[in-house]
């Protein structure tokens, strides 16, 4: 008997039935949820990846350039020194 049938088989229930129909249905459905999920989980790493090279491109480009003005500064700094 399946859980939840009451009656003896032969009086009115056929007995245990696997609807193949429902289970295919279910099926489908998970697989569309995880393809749906797996897309937004997708879109947002590589939004976050984009951040993450953007500010690492930013801090490169910066860098030489304050390293730069710096160094020039100390040049400037230590050629007047050495006039003196």
């Amino acid at each position: 008997m399946c859980p939840g049938s009451h009656a003896p088989l032969g009086q009115g229930r056929r007995g245990c039935t696997f609807n193949l129909g429902v289970f295919i249905k279910i099926i489908i459905s998970f697989i569309i949820r995880a393809f749906a999920a797996f897309l937004v989980i997708k879109g947002i790493n590589r939004m976050n990846r984009e951040k993450e090279a953007m500010t690492r491109h930013l801090s490169r480009s910066q860098k030489p350039s304050i390293s730069r003005k710096y160094q020039s500064f100390l040049a400037r700094k230590t050629s007047c020194r050495s006039r003196r």
